[in-house]
């Protein structure tokens, strides 16, 4: 009786209950007790005025966003609270933007992305970490921002000051899900990748293509995640891989619903795949070329993106109403998690409930790429299993059953290769067993059977060092070797010899066997060089029946 499934649940259930009891646990035994880096910060979000120029707007709390256009400068402005003095770092996040800071009058920071030239760098969204000097208490605290971009034009988002330390971990704690979840996508999307270049019996690229679509993923996600500062400075990773990753996204996604899902439309993905890698091209062309920024593009080919994936997703419906194609049914399933995720979201912010909003979608994407992923893992399971069918069957189709050596088809695979093979000498050498006939008649088949297997284990005892050895079927038996060296060649066939008088010693029959050999020079006629070989053979057949006439 077969157990693993049983197993299998009772292991699963032991393991979410233990789970549960350490969680349940875990929030009995929480405490107030200070962390390792203590809480060193709070938060400015009150009384902050704003000013366009000279002219002042209102007071509001942040965060908060005004309706300006583009390019357009604006202020805002606060008293900065009676606060210990190792609260000496100021944590705002410039989205798309340029940032001034100015401490009494005083400028003490200034980030501005770059508008002018060719190969212009892209504009960054960053976390501007702002030095205070300890005496700031009390002082006006005036930062100026400014966008190129309507999208964030506008936006004023919170601030905190404190430690350096307490707000790089902030940063962490609040953006950690999104890190995490991009890193197992990049490291499982590796994974796979180089599983595909591992193993070349897949039957499709449906293995390539998910890892490059977990990659390309996984850079999204991190990218948005607002965590690329604690990796890297550079403004074209932080600033362009996150976009670029959206139709580089799709064109993955249709290159695996090609391999994998759909049989009528194939033709139609793989043409959208190549339609969003050209999209993708021509974004980055027109961002280096300063045209358009990488938001502006993502903004003015939004339409066509949602337009082709409504498209793409009406082929699959019709697929599945049309032709009963279960792969799609599958599929949908899976896109129903993303579903599920995006009306989560859609619900929290309607409650304003803003930091949990891209926490479940990044989740929703996980679950997603592990159903993905699991049929991928029964996919390489089945094709490893068919592989050493294969293997198993080709093995046999090489094996002679008798003496468990190599076959007639093997030899004729492996003379191909020599005869076929540029500037290749080789010897060929054919053994014949003499007088088995007279074993069968006299002492029976399977006497007839061991003398076989007995001349063939000789064989390949003396000669397996320095060529292949095949049975060709009866008595017939041939010897492939590399080197045509004759003084070699002879003597083997003498040690071969007597290893066989010593073999047969025990047994009721004589075994004796004739051998005939010549070297193969390639460009000469194989069927003559063979019936020369055949000749010399019985020649040599001839000559050891004499004596037993005699």
């Amino acid at each position: 009786m077969n157990n693993h499934p049983r197993n299998r649940y009772l292991v699963l259930s032991l393991s979410v209950f233990f789970i549960i009891i350490v969680s349940a646990l875990s929030i009995y035994h929480r405490t107030d007790e200070p962390l390792l880096i203590p809480n060193r910060m709070v938060e400015l979000d009150q009384d902050w005025d704003i000013y366009y120029g000279e002219m002042f707007v209102k007071t509001t709390t942040l965060p908060t966003e005004l309706k300006v256009g583009p390019e357009t400068t604006y202020y805002v402005t606060t008293i900065l609270p009676h606060t210990p003095d190792d609260y000496d770092h100021l944590l705002l996040r410039a989205s798309l933007q340029d940032v001034t800071v100015y401490l009494d009058g005083e400028l003490i920071h200034h980030k501005e992305n770059s508008r002018e030239g060719w190969l212009r760098t892209p504009v960054t969204s960053t976390w501007e970490l702002v030095f205070i000097s300890h005496d700031y208490q009390g002082k006006e605290l005036l930062v100026e921002l400014k966008s190129e971009t309507a999208a964030f034009a506008g936006d004023i988002n919170p601030m905190l000051i404190g430690s350096a330390d307490a707000l790089l971990l902030n940063i962490l704690k609040t953006n950690w899900i999104g890190g995490f979840i991009g890193s197992i996508l990049l490291l499982a999307g590796l994974v796979y990748i180089g599983l595909s270049f591992s193993y070349n019996k897949y039957g499709d690229n449906r293995i390539l293509y998910l890892g490059l679509l977990a990659v390309s993923s996984s850079i999204w996600i991190i990218g948005e995640s607002k965590l690329l500062q604690f990796i890297t400075s550079n403004p074209f990773v932080i600033g362009a891989l996150s976009y670029l990753m959206v139709p580089t996204m799709l064109v993955f996604m249709s290159l695996y619903i090609k391999e994998v899902t759909t049989k009528r439309f194939r033709l139609t993905f793989r043409l959208s795949a190549v339609f969003y890698s050209v999209l993708t091209l021509s974004m980055i062309i027109l961002q280096q070329l300063n045209v358009y920024s990488y938001i502006e593009l993502i903004s003015h080919t939004w339409f066509l993106l949602v337009g082709l994936s409504l498209l793409q997703i009406g082929l699959l419906l019709y697929e599945w109403f049309v032709d009963k194609n279960l792969a799609v049914v599958q599929l949908f399933r899976y896109f129903f998690v993303l579903f599920v995720a995006f009306f989560i979201e859609a619900i929290l912010f309607a409650l304003e409930r803003f930091q949990a909003i891209s926490s479940i979608l990044r989740i929703g994407f996980l679950i997603f790429f592990v159903f993905l992923f699991y049929d991928a893992y029964k996919y390489v399971k089945v094709s490893a299993e068919q592989e050493r069918e294969r293997r198993a069957l080709q093995k046999l189709a090489y094996k002679d059953l008798l003496t468990d050596g190599f076959n007639r088809t093997a030899y004729e695979r492996d003379l191909a290769k020599y005869v076929g093979a540029p500037n290749s000498d080789f010897r060929l050498i054919l053994i014949d067993l003499n007088g088995l006939k007279q074993i069968n008649d006299t002492y029976g088949h399977a006497n007839g059977d061991h003398a076989i297997i007995t001349v063939h284990h000789t064989l390949e005892e003396i000669f397996t060092d320095h060529g292949t050895c095949y049975r060709l079927g009866g008595d017939e038996f041939a010897i492939i070797m590399s080197n045509g060296d004759r003084k070699l060649y002879q003597n083997l066939i003498i040690r071969f010899r007597h290893q066989l008088l010593t073999n047969e010693h025990g047994l009721n029959y004589p075994i004796d066997v004739a051998i005939g050999s010549d070297v193969y020079h390639h460009g000469i006629n194989f069927n003559e060089f063979y019936h020369h070989v055949d000749q010399l053979m019985y020649q040599n057949k001839r000559e050891r029946k004499r004596p037993q006439d005699n």
